[in-house]
């Protein structure tokens, strides 16, 4: 019972032979069946209702006429419609800080992880936000970095930007680890991270690449040398 939205979306349309954005109800059980996954598409979106028992175990149909029924029920259209409201107040403005270099985009669809920097008193005017993109395995994300500027005594104050391996550029420190681990421990080539990267909507160029593996090169090298005297 591991799988989530896209594993389940898989089995519905690759192994029950049905579309999964039909509204039907998707009923999975585990081998145990003392878990449950339900799995819907309510218009706005994919959800999973999900329940384990503490004791006992669900009855599951033995005849396939009656299973087929148990993971395709009523369409969307037959349930009770359900609306959700969501209300905010917006204290501040915020500002995109620091200009992309030639060639880079990180595209909206991309993910955004925010770290917000408050620091001190005073009442907040202005929200200060810079991107980089960074990595996990096998995926990219933008890490995005929010200092609020704050209003003291007639002064403005503002968080220090924590710092960067290569200064100048919207890179995260993960991002630069990912492409050297790509690189030499991988052997996947730059031009080939290229087309990565842009099969994903980011555009950087290999010669920005190259540039980013010369840079740390040159601070690991440095680092050595420092340990070595």
């Amino acid at each position: 019972m591991r799988r989530s939205f896209e594993g389940l979306s898989y089995l519905v349309r690759d192994v029950i032979r049905e579309d999964p954005l039909s509204g039907h109800l998707f009923l999975f059980l585990n081998r145990t069946r003392d878990k449950v996954k339900i799995l819907y598409f309510d218009r706005t979106g994919f959800a999973i209702w999900y329940k384990e028992l503490q004791a006992g175990t669900f009855t599951r149909p033995d005849k396939r006429e009656t299973q087929t029924l148990l993971f395709a029920s009523a369409p969307v259209t037959e349930l009770a419609p359900t609306t959700e409201e969501i209300s905010y107040t917006r204290q501040s403005k915020r500002s995109i800080e620091g200009k992309l270099p030639e060639g880079t985009r990180f595209p909206e669809t991309l993910p955004r992880e925010e770290t917000i920097i408050d620091e001190g008193e005073g009442e907040v005017i202005l929200e200060k936000v810079t991107e980089r993109l960074a990595a996990r395995p096998s995926s990219f994300y933008v890490k995005r970095i929010v200092r609020r500027v704050r209003k003291l005594g007639g002064a403005l104050i503002t968080p220090e930007l924590p710092p960067t391996v290569i200064e100048g550029t919207t890179t995260d420190v993960s991002f630069l680890v990912y492409v050297l681990i790509a690189k030499y421990v991988w052997h996947l080539p730059l031009y080939r991270q290229e087309q990565i990267l842009k099969a994903q909507g980011i555009r950087l160029s290999r010669d920005t690449l190259i540039r980013y593996v010369i840079a740390v090169a040159s601070l690991l090298k440095a680092h050595l040398r420092s340990d070595w005297c």
